[in-house]
């Protein structure tokens, strides 16, 4: 039926429209998760369940304070409002392939983010690299120790990221890996975020498909009890009264 035109609505408003950030699940050389199908007969069907393996930090996911820190606090008691919100974000995809992200690459950059903001980082590794490619992961840029440190000024809520955000994350797959002399700059993120209560939103994708310079963004996490991380449906909401949230 035809919506009705009323004193409050207005049918000539366009409906807000989803962004989809998550990286789907499915068969991955890294993350190996597990399909386990399961078939139960019944008189009238045939019941068809699926018994799923997945690491707490496989695909689109959130960090919890216990991710690396013994006494922090697990992803069930993080408040909800920490996991939505008004977001804005800051685009590098013009850096391509193995480049540091600095305080010097990010300053100029976010004038428009504000304090309390989720904060999206632009890389398009993903348009570059699948996913499901190891030059993902070896090639990607990362987020240096000056830049992580930068972005602890900015008072955030949290942090996501559309690339493998700390350089350490290549140590298994790039035999030709150096480490860095300091190993809080190949840990930078982990080591300056989590324990200031900025959450990170890790592996996400699709940032180039928002266009508003400010929108809502939303990454729930499952309700698992004492555990360090969770896999998210991570989404932006664009629309009319958004984009100046």
């Amino acid at each position: 039926t035809e919506p009705v035109a009323t004193e409050e609505t207005d049918v000539t408003d366009t409906p807000p429209r989803l962004i989809d950030l998550s990286m789907p699940i499915e068969e991955h050389w890294r993350f190996r998760p597990t399909f386990q199908p399961k078939y139960t007969p019944r008189p009238q069907f045939t019941f068809h369940t699926t018994q799923i393996g997945i690491s707490s930090h496989g695909f689109s996911h959130v960090d919890a304070p216990l991710h690396n820190d013994p006494e922090g606090i697990s992803v069930d008691e993080i408040e909800l409002e920490h996991f939505y919100g008004p977001a804005s974000l800051v685009d590098v995809s013009d850096l391509g392939d193995n480049k540091p992200i600095g305080c010097e690459v990010l300053e100029p950059r976010s004038g428009h983010v504000r304090a309390g903001d989720i904060l999206l980082i632009r890389s398009d590794q993903e348009s570059r690299h699948p996913t499901t490619t190891k030059d993902y992961w070896t090639t990607s840029p990362w987020i240096s120790l000056s830049g992580a440190q930068y972005l602890a000024t900015l008072d955030l809520k949290a942090v996501a990221f559309d690339f493998p955000q700390d350089r350490s994350i290549r140590v298994e797959y790039d035999p030709d890996h150096v480490p860095a002399e300091d190993p809080d700059e190949d840990e930078a993120c982990h080591v300056t975020l989590l324990p200031r209560g900025v959450l990170q939103f890790e592996y996400l994708q699709n940032f180039s498909a928002i266009i508003q310079p400010r929108f809502l963004f939303m990454g729930f996490p499952l309700r698992l009890k004492g555990v360090d991380g969770s896999p998210v449906r991570a989404v932006a909401l664009e629309g009319e009264g958004l984009d100046d949230c």
